[in-house]
């Protein structure tokens, strides 16, 4: 199981620092997620030979099998509790952001394009056929 303990403001991005997690058992509680998908992700190195500790970006199933093929691996990643030790600065959203007044805004924004849209059709339809009524000879 892939547990995410939290965020470390670092110097240097290229050189990983070298993290101690706790050495006894641990019970661990926090919050499971299925691992994060990019919206678009270029080519990367994730299985790459490199020493300990890697600098990973977004694993797919395959990468984490790669990277720990002795190990069983679980589809999905641990979110560490706040209160659990052991962790880091965590930040996480546990759920998308859902802001209702963003989709009033859309949908009124749509609304509003619709109803645009309705009025200049009658208006140029309805010249067209009151010219066209009139060019009628009696």
């Amino acid at each position: 199981m892939i547990v995410d303990r939290g965020w470390l403001a670092r110097d240097d991005a290229l050189q990983p620092q070298s993290l101690a997690a706790p050495a006894d058992q641990q019970s661990l509680v926090g919050y499971w997620r299925s691992l994060p998908v990019p919206g678009m992700q270029l080519a990367n190195a994730n299985c790459a030979a490199r020493a300990w500790p890697r600098i990973v970006q977004y694993p797919t199933l395959q990468d984490l099998h790669c990277l720990y093929p002795q190990l069983p691996v679980a589809e999905g990643i641990l979110l560490l509790d706040a209160a659990a030790p052991g962790g880091h600065m965590r930040n996480w959203q546990t759920a998308p952001e859902l802001n209702p007044a963003k989709h009033w805004g859309y949908a009124f924004q749509w609304f509003a394009f619709t109803v645009t849209l309705w009025v200049l059709f009658v208006r140029l339809n309805w010249r067209r056929s009151s010219q066209a009524s009139s060019r009628i000879p009696p």
